[in-house]
């Protein structure tokens, strides 16, 4: 059986270990801890926790043409990860949630908006040519919705919106 990569990273990392040993020490809801985790983690490694944290890049910058040559995608907050994971993984608990989108931001291995998509609609082969992400929530209250009109995002209240465009 493989191990838990969650679990390696907490035993290996002394820092993250007495973080949330210290966090569970304060006796906290699974919600409070789950969100005390979101803000200390992300402080810790100094990652971005909501859209707004991730310096803008733009088309012209050498380092959006180094995700590009590099087919990597663009940095996510951890406030989008656990929208996402949230969308896929509706009945786990706050703070599981709240460490997977941590570890995939600190290691950058995001989930696949295709893989959302494809449970929002049906199938892989059901996603429309483009589609819009809204995300919604404080922080570890995120949340996700896909719409494939065009609405304003503010109207809809999110807090962020992004465009997919599926590629061939």
């Amino acid at each position: 059986m493989k191990d838990n990569p969650i679990v390696v990273w907490y035993q290996k990392d002394k820092q993250l270990s007495d973080l949330l040993v210290s966090i569970d020490e304060q006796q906290l809801s699974e919600e409070e801890s789950g969100r005390e985790a979101f803000y200390q983690v992300s402080a810790l490694y100094k990652l971005p926790k909501f859209p707004e944290d991730i310096v803008a890049v733009e088309e012209d910058d050498l380092q959006a043409e180094e995700y590009d040559e590099n087919d990597e995608e663009e940095p996510r907050s951890v406030f989008e990860e656990i929208a996402l994971a949230r969308f896929l993984f509706p009945d786990d608990e706050y703070r599981g949630i709240v460490m997977f989108a941590l570890y995939n931001i600190y290691h950058k291995s995001y989930i696949p908006y295709d893989e959302v998509a494809a449970q929002f609609f049906g199938s892989h082969d059901d996603i429309p040519e483009s589609y819009f992400l809204y995300f919604f929530g404080k922080d570890v209250d995120a949340t996700v919705k896909l719409e494939i009109g065009d609405q304003s995002w503010v109207e809809a209240g999110a807090r962020f919106m992004m465009k997919i465009i599926k590629m061939s």
